[in-house]
């Protein structure tokens, strides 16, 4: 005969023992797979959700301008994620003899993981009229 008890009700104790432990064992599964979701989605939204704003001022030179800013400035403003009160451009002398500065400010959201990404401006400066001299924007954080 074997080591194993039989209760009154013909089963055998041990393989009772094992049903409740796979459970136990299913049960524990489930609560972690449950709680790494849970961990899971935290880090996802925290690192999707704007956390920042970060402000930009840009300068460049220019040979050749249109007669005003308008257009980039409504570009600007229409930009994703770029608070659009705080769009500003200016022109100054330039540094180089015969140029224009422009200086852009703007300030824009941006979540842990830097996005979304800045507004490209050099990609619509010959569409708005803009010659550029030599020099490029030159970016500094505020």
């Amino acid at each position: 005969m074997n080591n194993e008890l039989i209760d009154s009700g013909g089963t055998t104790g041990k393989s009772e023992t094992n049903k409740r432990f796979s459970k136990s064992i299913i049960a524990l599964l489930v609560l972690k797979l449950f709680g790494l979701g849970i961990l899971g989605y935290g880090m996802w939204y925290v690192l999707i959700t704007p956390l920042t704003s970060v402000g930009y001022k840009l300068e460049a030179e220019f040979t050749t301008l249109p007669e005003t800013d308008k257009q980039l400035l409504e570009w600007l403003m229409e930009s994703p994620s770029v608070a659009s009160s705080t769009v500003s451009v200016r022109r100054e002398e330039g540094d180089i003899p015969e140029t224009t500065k422009v200086v852009v400010f703007y300030i824009q959201m941006k979540n842990s993981m830097a996005k979304p990404s800045n507004p490209d401006i050099s990609s619509v400066l010959d569409e708005f009229g803009y010659e550029p001299s030599d020099a490029k924007f030159v970016k500094s954080y505020r």
